[in-house]
């Protein structure tokens, strides 16, 4: 809810998508209370049979939006999505963007001994290929956590061609 909070103000529509219905239901209120009138937000695992067919209305507004999204940005998730529905998934994604210049922005926790599972440029484009995408900038940096403490972020920007 904190970057949709950011990004509904400098774009015509945000689209949310989260299997956690706790997680969608706080995203639900804040929609509600702050009149976050082009603010989406819909339940589904994109990769898993069973939640597609369960939730019905958000399928069919994201079959809407095939090749219409501008930017998709993903925020510490693909680590979250099972091995089995990460391709789908991501092929999902990638036949929302835009031909020719969709961007997806992706950030996640990089490898090493905290994050053995974590993010290397070779995983991200795998990963990107899987939506069909294009790497274009991937890089390992440094964010504020606390008032002295920084941690390791990965962050990739891949297009579609």
């Amino acid at each position: 809810g904190l970057l949709t909070g950011y990004l509904r103000k400098h774009v015509m529509q945000v689209i949310c998508i989260d299997p956690s219905s706790l997680m969608l239901q706080q995203l639900e209120d804040k929609i509600h209370s702050a009149e976050w009138s082009n603010v989406q937000a819909h339940c589904i695992a994109l990769g898993d049979p069973d939640s597609i067919a369960r939730s019905g209305k958000a399928d069919k507004a994201l079959c809407e939006l095939e090749g219409k999204v501008d930017l998709i940005v993903s925020s510490s998730v693909f680590n979250f999505i099972p091995k089995k529905d990460l391709p789908a998934t991501m092929e999902r994604l990638g036949k929302l963007l835009k031909p020719n210049g969709g961007i997806l922005c992706h950030s996640d926790w990089p490898e090493g001994d905290r994050h053995p599972d974590g993010f290397t440029t070779d995983r991200a484009k795998d990963i990107y290929g899987m939506a069909g995408l294009t790497a274009y900038s991937m890089e390992v940096t440094k964010m504020q956590v606390k008032a002295s403490e920084e941690s390791s972020i990965f962050v990739g920007v891949a297009k579609k061609p």
